[in-house]
């Protein structure tokens, strides 16, 4: 009896193997049914590159292998994986760079960062780290799936199951799947049923641990005392270099100062739906400034009144010079270290205390 198993087979190719193949025109990246349509940023290409630099592991390509039945020539259909082809590509033809944090772990190298294909190649003639990371490079797998004369409602099929099975880890999940065993991670995720972080975090996507990234940066902004770029190679940095010296002692300690922030913003009853602050980069502000206050013994007794009226003004008043300074921090890179600090100080400012 005949199989109604769909055909497919799995395999691997060098880095190396791929670009000698797409330099014979092997691959043809826009068939009918190419899925992968979303045109990646910097940031996303850069990642792809540390990530390939530093041998951890990619999602598979798709693939079809076309073979010519009168001249035995083989090609290639590129079903999903564009972008990560196209990256490898580009940083190869020297049009993407390596990301400026490369060399931000173990396994990186800061001599690198940030610096192109031709760059690279040039310092590894003289530094035999770099040489091995080059060669490293050509030599990366990356795991192939090929689908045997796919149609346009399989391949519809396909990746609606690899979307609702197999998404990909977002940097809170890689963080849980890093860490989930560590004192730091698991006093941060006792936090996340706590009734005032689940009023702070309830828009976020609980399923993909949204809340648990907002968590995360409050937490360990509350070891460091210091406001720190929002972005999640920032994160991941300031985590890492935490986890290691936080021990029992350090736990008891950050986790009094926490809920002495929790227990100031109840204080201050504001109102986040009313003034329409219930986002991330407004409740940031609010929590550093909860712990200057906590941190600096300052008498924050008149503090609600003022905190109210501030953000009052902020939706009404286009004349105050802080609401002025904070409402321009919201208009771009809100999650930026410069931006947070400009909401900070206008606050500090407007309360009459000292900037940062």
């Amino acid at each position: 009896m005949a199989s109604n198993r769909y055909y497919r087979k799995s395999t691997s190719i060098t880095v190396s193997n791929f670009y000698e193949q797409y330099q014979l025109g092997k691959y043809r990246f826009d068939p009918p049914y190419q899925r992968d349509m979303n045109v990646w940023d910097i940031e996303q290409k850069s990642f792809l590159l540390d990530t390939i630099f530093k041998n951890f592991p990619i999602p598979p390509i798709f693939l079809e292998q076309k073979i010519d039945s009168d001249t035995g020539i083989t090609n290639y259909d590129v079903i999903d994986g564009k972008q990560r082809l196209s990256t490898i590509i580009g940083f190869i033809n020297n049009e993407i760079p390596l990301p400026r944090e490369f060399g931000n772990d173990i396994y990186g190298n800061n001599i690198i960062n940030g610096l192109s294909f031709n760059e690279i190649k040039k310092i590894a003639k003289e530094d035999d780290e770099i040489k091995t990371l080059v060669s490293d490079f050509w030599a990366y797998s990356i795991s192939v799936e090929y689908i045997e004369t796919p149609d346009y409602k399989i391949v519809d099929s396909i990746f609606d199951r690899l979307n609702r099975e197999g998404s990909r880890l977002n940097a809170q999940e890689l963080r849980k799947a890093q860490y989930y065993d560590t004192l730091l991670y698991n006093d941060i995720i006792s936090y996340r049923n706590d009734e005032y972080m689940t009023k702070l975090t309830y828009k976020l996507n609980k399923n993909r641990m949204e809340d648990v990234g907002f968590i995360t940066e409050l937490y360990i902004m509350t070891v460091e005392n210091t406001i720190f770029d929002g972005n999640e190679n920032e994160i991941d940095k300031v985590f890492a270099d935490i986890v290691d010296k936080y021990d029992e002692e350090c736990s008891i300690s950050v986790r009094m100062k926490f809920e002495k922030n929790i227990n100031l913003l109840k204080e201050w009853n504001i109102d986040y739906s009313a003034y329409n602050i219930e986002g991330v980069s407004h409740l940031y502000a609010l929590w550093y400034l909860a712990l200057y206050i906590n941190n600096n013994q300052i008498n924050a007794d008149d503090i609600c009144d003022k905190m109210n009226i501030f953000y009052r003004n902020l939706r009404s008043d286009k004349t105050i010079p802080q609401t002025v300074i904070y409402q321009q921090s919201m208009q771009s890179a809100s999650r930026s270290k410069s931006a947070r600090k400009k909401r900070v100080n206008a606050i500090l400012t407007y309360l009459e205390y000292e900037k940062l």
